[in-house]
Parts: C-alpha cells; sequence; structure tokens
C-alpha cells in the first residue's frame, strides 16, 4: 500500500476508486467500496463520507499554500468534486452525478498532486500485513482491557482511545499519517488528564500495570508507523516519557 503524504494524491486514490464503478451502481455502493466499508453501515460510511468531504478541503487549502501557482488551472478540478460530494442521496444512481468528475477533472487533480509531490509531499510504501498486524494488535489490547482489572471508567478511557486509533488506522488512505499522528496525541492528552486515576490503578495490581503498558506499546507502534510513512526520525507525541511518569 502507498500512503500518500499529500492529501490531493489521497483524493484522487479514493476517486479513482469510485470512478471504477459500473455506472448502474448506487452512490451507497460506490462510496461504501471506495471509502473501505459496508454499504449497510450507515454510520460509518457517513463518518469516511465526511472524512472525505474535509480531505477535499484539505487538498484544496494545501494547493493554495504553494507560492507563485497558477490558481484557475490547479484550482478548478476541486469545483467539480464539490459538486461531487454535495449529492447525499446515496440511493441515487452512480451515472446521475458521475458526468462531473470527467477525465479532464482527474487529470486536472493529478497535475495538483504532482505540483505537492515537488514541494516535497511524496509517498510511501508501507505493506498491507502491517496496517493489518497493528488492526489485529489493537483488537488483542481492547479485550486485554475489557477482561482487565482496571475500574469500569478507566477501562472505558482506553477502549473509546483504543477504538479511534482503530480508526484512524483503517482511515489511513483518507486521512494520511497526520491523521494517526492527531489520533494519538489526543489519546495521550485524554489518558494524561486522568493520570492520577491511572497511578492508582497501577499501584493497586501488577496486572493493571500489565495491561498499561500493552496499551502504551501499541500507541508505540503506531508512532512508529507515522514517523515511518512521514519520513521523520521522531514525533513530538511523548509516548513512553508519558508511560514512565503513570508507572513511577
Amino acid at each position: 500500500m502507498i500512503v500518500q503524504n499529500n492529501p490531493v494524491s489521497r483524493l484522487v486514490s479514493v476517486l479513482e476508486k469510485a470512478s471504477a464503478n459500473p455506472p448502474a451502481s448506487t452512490l451507497r455502493q460506490v462510496w461504501a467500496k471506495a471509502l473501505g466499508c459496508e454499504p449497510k453501515e450507515n454510520a460509518e460510511l457517513l463518518r469516511l463520507f465526511g472524512s472525505l468531504i474535509a480531505l477535499t478541503g484539505a487538498a484544496k487549502a494545501a494547493v493554495l499554500d504553494v507560492e507563485d501557482i497558477n490558481e484557475q488551472l490547479y484550482l478548478s478540478p476541486f469545483k467539480a468534486v464539490e459538486n461531487l460530494l454535495s449529492n447525499m442521496n446515496f440511493d441515487r444512481r452512480w451515472s446521475d452525478v458521475s458526468g462531473v468528475l470527467s477525465p479532464q477533472t482527474m487529470i486536472a487533480l493529478k497535475f495538483a498532486a504532482d505540483l505537492l509531490k515537488r514541494e516535497g509531499s511524496a509517498g510511501v510504501d508501507i505493506e498491507d500485513d502491517k496496517i493489518k498486524s497493528l488492526i489485529e494488535t489493537l483488537d488483542d489490547v481492547l479485550q486485554r482491557v475489557l477482561d482487565s482489572e482496571l475500574p469500569a471508567n478507566l477501562k472505558r478511557l482506553f477502549m473509546r482511545n483504543l477504538e479511534e486509533l482503530r480508526r484512524s488506522l483503517l482511515c489511513i488512505q483518507i486521512s494520511g499519517p497526520e491523521g494517526i499522528e492527531e489520533e494519538i496525541e489526543r489519546s495521550l492528552g485524554s489518558i494524561l488528564r486522568h493520570s492520577e486515576q491511572v497511578k492508582e490503578a497501577v499501584r493497586s495490581s501488577e496486572s493493571n500495570v500489565r495491561t498499561v503498558r500493552d496499551v502504551f506499546s501499541v500507541i508505540g507502534e503506531l508512532n512508529d508507523l507515522v514517523s515511518f510513512a512521514q519520513n521523520t526520525a521522531m514525533l513530538t507525541a511523548p509516548v513512553f516519557p508519558l508511560l514512565a511518569k503513570l508507572l513511577s
């Protein structure tokens, strides 16, 4: 899997998946397939579709940030994409709305993606097995938290954060490594706000120590993944210093 570090390339990838659908498909089927969920999962589909709308805005903003460009040339395809995404009736046929996603629009988007690549926003290859392994690890840690001796409020805290981290990993093709990075920082901030309760829990049980270590271990793995994807030596998220503080 090529994880793109620029939002226009990620947008192009999703739209290419959508374009490959048969004309008779419903928008529900098209977006579910392009975004990686089941058509019947209404809440998840709407959440991912919202992420796609946000991605379009981020892609447009990234192009605007480039100095000395022909804005009319590079921004023109985004109007067509915005028109496409304004169709919220998922029971409509793809053929009713897909005309705005013309070959010319896709070519113009690819030019914009290439512009950002020249600015230094290239992609990185991450093996699908790595993503799958991390999802399985997150699922395993979620179960360990559920089965743990932690107080109910801390179980909810860790499970909520782990579920959001899992979601960000599943959405890496839409939100990119930045989406995971933001979720890591949000999760650590959430845990830090409950640091006294976590300290009390780990002092009371060695089993709780192991559970908290498991949570921070998988967050550390996600941190490493994002660092690799962004070609950076280290993120600012203080994963293990925070763990040491909680266990001290």
